[in-house]
């Protein structure tokens, strides 16, 4: 009986540390994307002149539109 009780809480502490390791893969995957879907600079620092020429183009359109 004691044999049992000890297999059944070595097999549960097996899980909870299984689980463990899987919860901390899951947060550091699910913190890899959000950083780099908020990650803003990043297509700026990939692509300096296309980042400069759509400011233009969005800084001539306010301009067209506010301005009259």
């Amino acid at each position: 009986m004691a044999a049992e009780q000890n297999e059944i809480r070595r097999q549960i502490e097996a899980k909870r540390r299984e689980i463990s390791r899987d919860l901390d893969a899951l947060e550091a995957r699910l913190t890899n994307r959000v950083t780099a879907a908020t990650d803003w600079q990043r297509p700026v620092r990939e692509r300096p002149w296309t980042s400069v020429v759509a400011g233009l183009l969005v800084g001539l359109v306010l301009g067209w539109i506010v301005g009259g």
